[in-house]
């Protein structure tokens, strides 16, 4: 997602098997949200009951001001120590926060803040969570890790912190994500990809908006067609052994670039999902029930979008 304040977003914001022993089965691939900061069991439960299904997965971020709110998120631990939603968190991680250099945790200088987090993940029943380090690599401007100055240097950060996580916590499984054909042009996929040995599922980010005005169906066949969309994602995963997983989706309004309350949309990816489930495989899917400065892609909180809601609802919810 193109999200130019990193520090304002975080603050309002393996493959197929388990995620956890009180996580439901997959029927026939997980599915979830992410419903905005602050997120608790009640208002992730309130959007599984609005939908009509459980959660099986759910969204989070921590906080990358710096490396205190990193290896020791106190309000990740709070929030779900304890409750059925610990064991199926995605968990973003910032690959460095924003006062730190990339170069720095390439070289390894930066190892004992994610051996930190790890323990305090073990310790707080989320040793076997998808962690998400440094989410959408290919975006030139959305944060401080980019790997698109120097795609060696992020390779490198990712290997060195998935491989402090895994030290202490080895049933971490490894999502590393894009976005798909947004900032495709900025780098390409197999330059910034960490590798086999680091990598348990190839996440994407995909909205209903583009950069240049376009019909619904001129939007979608862009996302599917151009340099590093959907179908090239979910080629590359193949070639590579990996389920694929949609980390963040949501309908888009009109001044980004959106369809609004568009439910071909919801169709178009689910659809899509159902595809490459047979093919390839799909890890997950997030809806990202939140609003963005230009954007409010609610489907139940906010009423903004009440007929992709309902179609929500009918593909993906209980009824």
């Amino acid at each position: 997602m193109r999200r130019r304040d990193f520090l304002a977003t975080t603050a309002t914001l393996g493959a197929l098997g388990a995620l956890s022993a009180d996580a439901p089965p997959p029927a026939p691939y997980r599915s979830g949200a992410y419903v905005g900061w602050p997120q608790t069991p009640a208002t992730l439960d309130a959007f599984a009951a609005a939908r009509g299904r459980p959660l099986d997965v759910v969204g989070d971020y921590l906080d990358g001001r710096d490396w205190d709110h990193l290896r020791t998120p106190a309000y990740l631990f709070d929030t779900y120590a304890g409750s059925a939603y610990a064991g199926r968190l995605v968990l973003s991680l910032p690959l460095i926060p924003v006062t730190a250099s990339l170069a720095d945790a390439a070289d390894g200088r930066h190892v004992d803040h994610w051996a930190q987090l790890a323990e305090g993940l073990l310790a707080h029943g989320m040793g076997s969570i998808v962690v998400r380090p440094g989410w959408e690599a290919n975006s030139p401007v959305n944060y401080p890790w980019s790997a698109v100055p120097d795609p060696q240097v992020f390779r490198a950060a990712f290997g060195r912190c998935v491989g402090a996580l895994r030290e202490v916590a080895p049933g971490l499984r490894v999502d590393f994500c894009v976005t798909a054909a947004v900032d495709a042009h900025a780098v390409d996929l197999a330059d910034v990809y960490p590798g086999d040995d680091v990598v348990d599922v190839v996440g994407l980010d995909v909205y209903d908006m583009r950069p240049t005005p376009a019909t619904d169906a001129e939007r979608w066949a862009w996302y599917r067609s151009a340099p590093g969309g959907l179908d090239e994602i979910a080629r590359f995963a193949r070639e590579h052994g990996k389920p694929v997983a949609v980390d963040e989706w949501a309908v888009a309004s009109p001044g980004w670039g959106g369809g609004g309350d568009n439910p071909g949309f919801v169709d178009e990816v689910v659809t899509w999902l159902d595809s490459v489930h047979t093919t390839t495989g799909v890890a997950h899917e997030i809806y990202n029930e939140v609003v963005y400065d230009h954007s409010d892609g609610r489907l139940f909180s906010g009423g903004a979008n009440p007929r992709a809601a309902a179609r929500y609802r009918e593909l993906v919810g209980g009824s």
